[in-house]
């Protein structure tokens, strides 16, 4: 086990860090974000998140509902799919370390003049509670949209 570790510290450090070789739900999305770039590289954004969501679902048990609407019709721009993707990806890490939830959506349109995607949870969120409620609220959404095209 020892020489196993050594190859690959990051295992190290899980075991460091909880007594395990095995990640934690939070560690397990980072190695497979990072492939998911290559993914983007080369099936782009629908696709990639497809992938990502699978990973997810094994790593946490939570399961996903996928919507993507394309009627662009082209490539995106440089830039924008992998700034989705970011978002994305900074979403879920957050819900699987902090929401508590069961369940996640993601709504992704492509038109020629925008992007947005939409990610909900049904977990606990602060920013959906008021001061002082020890209550379960309706989640979280969050909202990314990126106008395509030069602006005349």
């Amino acid at each position: 086990m020892r020489r196993h570790l050594a190859r690959h510290p990051e295992r190290a450090k899980y075991r460091r860090s909880n007594g395990s070789a095995k990640p934690g739900p939070e560690q397990a999305l980072r190695p497979s974000a990072e492939l998911g770039a290559v993914i983007l590289d080369t099936l782009g954004l629908p696709a990639a998140i497809e992938w990502h969501l699978n990973r997810f679902r094994r790593s946490t048990g939570i399961p996903w509902d996928l919507q993507v609407h394309d009627a662009a019709g082209f490539d995106l721009p440089e830039g924008y799919a992998a700034t989705v993707f970011d978002v994305y990806n900074e979403t879920l890490n957050n819900i699987a370390r902090h929401s508590g939830a069961s369940r996640v959506a993601i709504a992704l349109t492509i038109t020629p003049r925008e992007i947005t995607m939409v990610v909900r949870d049904n977990g606990f969120g602060r920013a959906a509670m008021p001061a002082g409620s020890a209550g379960r609220s309706s989640g979280i959404i969050v909202t990314v949209s990126l106008p395509i095209g030069s602006a005349n």
